[in-house]
């Protein structure tokens, strides 16, 4: 869905949360990072419910939903 928004040239914000348990569990990352870099209405938000020891993670961490709420009242 993000893929087909951004190949019509959308000038909707969109965002994606990516929500999982650890790093190793964020499937295609690199591909939104990528799309993130190269759309300016596109905000990818990678978030880990459970960090772990040494994984140098200093994106967001917590539930989901919390980092949404943090997302939205930091960008309003």
């Amino acid at each position: 869905m993000i893929l087909g928004l951004l190949e019509e040239e959308t000038q909707t914000p969109v965002t994606l949360f990516h929500g999982v348990r650890a790093r190793q569990d964020l499937y295609d990352n690199d591909l939104f990072e990528s799309l993130a870099s190269q759309h300016a209405n596109f905000t990818y938000v990678p978030v880990l419910s459970q960090q772990n020891e040494g994984d140098g993670w200093a994106d967001d961490a917590g539930f989901l939903h919390v980092a949404a709420q943090r997302h939205y009242n930091s960008n309003f």
